[in-house]
Formats: structure tokens, sequence, C-alpha cells
């Protein structure tokens, strides 16, 4: 019997994902009598002799099958892994979208980024001082002044994306202008002093 191990970034998950720098091992772990040779398949089709370690360069799904011949020469039964071979970096998406370069919120909006990988499992970084420091996102963000965020992934084999920088500008509610509300104030007055007038000079009121 034959086990595949890993040497270098993986994650199993149903698929294994790997990266092209990933060595896959496989080695005998049964008794009985040892293993002449050892074969595997990318392709199920063409069977390549193993001599020792395998590393799959081509990007994207591929199913590796393998098996041994012992001293005797019977063959034992293929086993079949699915492989993802993953050397492609994250990708971070903002919302709400840029327009020509900027974020506009308003109060109560909030920033929400979001991770394209093929894995599945990416840390998102982000940081509102040019990358001095770092913080690791885990919910939406939430701002009150204009800023410039800074943002990359790193997915679960270790591939890292680039950093990008958006500006966010927050749009604060300023209420009713002080300007309108004097004029309202004083509207509701002088319309107060006109009652009055009238009124006296009806002598309903003295």
């Amino acid at each position: 019997m034959l086990t595949l191990e890993y040497e270098g970034p993986h994650y199993l998950s149903g698929t294994v994902f790997v990266r092209a720098n990933t060595t896959l091992v496989l080695q005998e772990v049964s008794a009985g009598a040892p293993l002449g040779q050892v074969f595997y398949s990318l392709d199920g089709v063409r069977w390549n002799e193993y001599n020792g370690s395998l590393m799959v360069v081509a990007q994207g799904e591929v199913d590796l099958g393998y098996f041994g011949l012992d001293s005797l020469g019977r063959a034992g039964n293929i086993s079949t892994v699915r492989l993802f071979v993953d050397d492609a970096a994250p990708t971070i998406v903002l919302t709400p979208s840029a327009v020509d370069g900027v974020v506009s919120l308003a109060e109560g909006d909030v920033l929400v980024l979001t991770a394209n990988d093929s894995t599945g499992m990416t840390a998102i970084w982000f940081s509102f001082d040019g990358g001095a420091t770092w913080k690791r996102y885990v919910e939406p963000i939430e701002i009150t002044e204009d800023v410039v965020i800074s943002y990359y992934g790193v997915d679960v084999l270790g591939n890292v994306g680039s950093v990008i920088e958006t500006d966010a500008h927050f749009e604060k509610d300023e209420g009713i202008p002080s300007l309108f509300i004097i004029l309202g104030i004083g509207a509701v007055i002088a319309m107060s002093v006109a009652v009055i007038y009238l009124l006296k000079k009806r002598n309903v009121i003295k």
C-alpha cells in the first residue's frame, strides 16, 4: 500500500490544494512483499515511473493516480487524489466600489472587503496609515472621516496579493444649516409680531 505525503504548502479540503513547488512523496506503508516500482499518472492514460519525488507545475485541477508493483510483479490498486495547483495571489474586492478612485460613504455606511481565491481560505489585511501598521479584517469597517485604506490578501498556501490603496471620502451629515435655522426663527418671530399688531389694531388685545 502507498501513502501520499506533501512537503511544502498544501491545504486539505476534499480537493488537495498545493503550489507548484510542493513536493509530493509516495511512500510504502504496508507489510508483505516490498515494492519494486511505483507509477503515477496525471491524466489516467500515460503512466510514469516514480523516482522519489514529484511536483505538479501545471496550474489548476488535476487528478493524480498512482500504484505500485511488488517484487513479484503484482500490481496494487490504483489510488487517485484530486489536486488543485494554485500559485495565483488572491484578489480583494472593496465595496462600495470606487468611482474615479474614490469611495464615498455617508453616515452609517461601511467598507466591506471580500476575497476571491480558489482555496476559499484567505486572510485580509488593511491599514489606514500607509502600511505602517496592519490589522486583520474580520468585520465591515465604519469610518467617520476621510481616509486612505490600503488592503491585500494572503491565502492559505502563502500566495500574497498586491497592496491596493483607495481613497475613502466620508460625507458628513451637517443637518439643517444654521442660516436656515436663523431665518426660520426670524420668520416665526416676524409673523408673531404681525399677528399681535393686527389684534391690537382691532382692539382684540390691549
